[in-house]
């Protein structure tokens, strides 16, 4: 077992030869020896190895081996099913890969193995997100989700942006379940200098790069208590007499930009902490 985890700690530390070199150790510790749980649980982290490096053939043998030596063990058929999963998609054989993940979640709700599917990484977040476009366990796949850590986001949005229709929209529907943190507090001081805190830190001068940004914020603080707002009242404040067609492409780019502004990690509009829209 001391092998089994030194190998796993040198696989996630990206050292493949240390991992290799540590379970070799470890099967030879074993001949002789009847322990199927812990010869089953380097066979699969060998298989593992063999992915990184391409060796397919030889990572499925070694899958099947272990799933039939530990075969009385649920969670370590569920553990194999991801392996394979992860196989399939490596070699670019989605519809197979598509298959054992759906095995995996059956198998995991029904005897509420959820806790152990977040601990997979990012490389599993596409083929939920295509099982979930496809409709298929949906709010299970939700739950996961809301389980994985945070990084997992970066890979969602990244689909969001590239992906087909069916998963850009799958991929935004599931950001949308993670827990969000309390965004900080807002401060505007109106009277004498113009000053804009975020938290206890101030906005220096030189982040607003763009007066129309300032203004627009000026002018949501004085339409606040209105809720919301046409654009329109908006623009013609800031572009007074002006043609509506050229200056609503003004307005946006003065509200991405005051966006940027006040939320400099902000990634979609959408989530936007401070400011709302809701279509014009």
């Amino acid at each position: 077992m001391i092998q089994y985890l030194e190998a796993n700690t040198s696989m996630l530390s990206g050292d493949l030869i240390l991992c290799e070199n540590t379970i070799r150790k470890g099967n030879d510790l074993l001949k002789g020896l009847y322990f199927p749980q812990v010869d089953a649980q380097l066979k699969a982290a060998l298989a593992m190895v063999h992915m990184f490096y391409g060796r397919f053939s030889e990572a499925e043998d070694l899958i099947d081996k272990a799933r039939e030596e530990f075969s009385s063990s649920k969670l370590f058929y569920l553990f194999a099913q991801v392996l394979y999963a992860g196989m399939y998609l490596a070699q670019g054989k989605t519809d197979q890969a598509l298959d054992k993940t759906r095995s995996a979640l059956e198998l995991s709700q029904i005897n509420g193995y959820e806790f152990w599917l977040p601990t997979l990484g990012k490389w599993i977040v596409p083929l939920l997100v295509r099982l979930y476009a496809n409709g298929e366990m949906t709010d299970y796949i939700r739950k996961i989700f809301k389980m994985m850590d945070s990084g997992v986001q970066d890979e969602l949005i990244r689909i969001e942006k590239t992906g087909d229709p069916s998963e850009s929209r799958s991929a935004s529907l599931i950001l949308e379940a993670f827990p969000k943190t309390p965004p900080p507090g807002i401060r505007l001081n109106l009277l004498g200098r113009f000053r804009v805190s975020i938290g206890e830190d101030e906005i220096p001068a030189r982040q607003w790069k763009s007066k129309k940004a300032k203004m627009l914020l000026k002018l949501l603080v004085h339409y606040r208590n209105k809720g919301f707002m046409s654009k329109e009242v908006f623009m013609e404040h800031l572009w007074p007499e002006k043609d509506p067609l050229l200056t609503a492409k003004r307005f946006h780019v003065a509200l991405v930009a005051l966006r940027k502004v006040l939320e400099p990690g902000v990634k979609r509009a959408g989530r936007s902490s401070y400011i709302l829209s809701d279509r014009d």
